[in-house]
């Protein structure tokens, strides 16, 4: 008998599970299991695009506001000297 990696093995099943097999009937009994696990990853990914433009208009906010501070202080220092 041919032995079969344990990561192979894996992934076979995991393609059984999915309904990823050739035969129809199982395609059919497993598709909606695969449409779900399409939709967790799109969420996921809405999600994830999401929270980096929150972040990027985080950061810019940040920094916009650094750079008016360190503008505001430095003209103070000039009209000071």
């Amino acid at each position: 008998m041919l032995s079969i990696p344990w990561e192979q093995s894996a992934i076979l099943r995991e393609r059984y599970l999915i309904g990823l097999d050739q035969t129809g009937e199982t395609i059919n009994k497993n598709f909606p299991l695969l449409q779900a696990m399409i939709h967790r990853v799109r969420k996921l990914s809405r999600l994830a695009a999401s929270a980096r433009q929150w972040l990027y208009v985080a950061w810019w906010t940040f920094r916009l506001r650094t750079l008016k501070q360190e503008s505001l202080m430095a003209s103070q220092r000039l009209l000071s000297e």
